[in-house]
């Protein structure tokens, strides 16, 4: 009995699930009909964007900075250099004396300056003016660098005063000349020979051609003549 309601069941069951499966498989079927196919779009790989830097200030102040440098540097050469050739042209002139109290540095020699006593640069500012007061400044300078010169030759007396007022050496000393009151070129004129500068080279002798008749004076070796006196060795 109880086989024959099992098999009764199992006959329902298979019934009825024969009957429910078409219309399973139909509604499958219409689902499946209805899906709309999709295509799979791949998405386009993201390009890599190259980064574009910003033009860098840093690099352009270092060139601006290293520009300004090279042409500082380039100034001061320039600058170095104008420097340099004002200090050779002030080196090749010769600074004397005689050259700033407008007398020709070249017209003559120049020694070492020499120091007198008051007493004794008043003497040679006597003589200056007594022999050559109406010569240019440079004939003044060059009776006042002959004593000088007589003092350093050893031949002469040592000092001015001894050498002016030797005896038969000098007119003005003869007629009293000697004492009047000197001109005022006479002064700078005993300055600049005792600064050392000498127009005469070397002279120990000086005299005027036109007032003298010594063969002895005439017969000195002649060095240079400066307006009326001719100066020897």
């Amino acid at each position: 009995m109880m086989k024959k309601v099992f098999s009764s069941l199992m006959a329902l069951c298979i019934f009825g699930y024969s009957a429910l499966l078409p219309s399973i498989v139909i509604f499958d079927s219409g689902s499946v009909s209805r899906k709309t196919p999709t295509a799979t779009v791949k998405k386009p790989a993201a390009k890599t964007l190259a980064t574009v830097q910003p033009p860098q200030k840093v690099n352009t102040e270092v060139g601006q900075a290293t520009q300004e440098t090279k042409e500082t540097a380039t100034a001061q050469t320039a600058t170095t250099a104008v420097a340099a050739k004002t200090s050779q042209r002030a080196t090749s002139q010769p600074a004397t004396t005689a050259k700033a109290s407008g007398a020709p540095a070249t017209s003559g020699t120049s020694a070492k300056k020499t120091v007198l006593s008051a007493k004794e640069y008043e003497m040679l500012v006597r003589i200056i003016s007594a022999e050559a007061k109406g010569e240019p400044l440079r004939g003044q300078v060059a009776v006042g660098a002959v004593i000088l010169n007589r003092m350093k030759s050893g031949k002469f007396p040592k000092t001015v005063t001894a050498n002016v007022l030797k005896r038969g050496q000098f007119e003005p000393v003869a007629n009293g000349q000697i004492w009047n009151e000197p001109v005022a070129s006479a002064y700078k004129a005993a300055q600049l020979a005792l600064s050392g500068w000498d127009p005469t080279y070397g002279a120990l002798y000086f005299y005027n051609p036109a007032k003298t008749s010594s063969r002895w004076i005439r017969s000195r070796p002649t060095i240079v003549q400066i307006g009326d006196h001719v100066f020897a060795g």
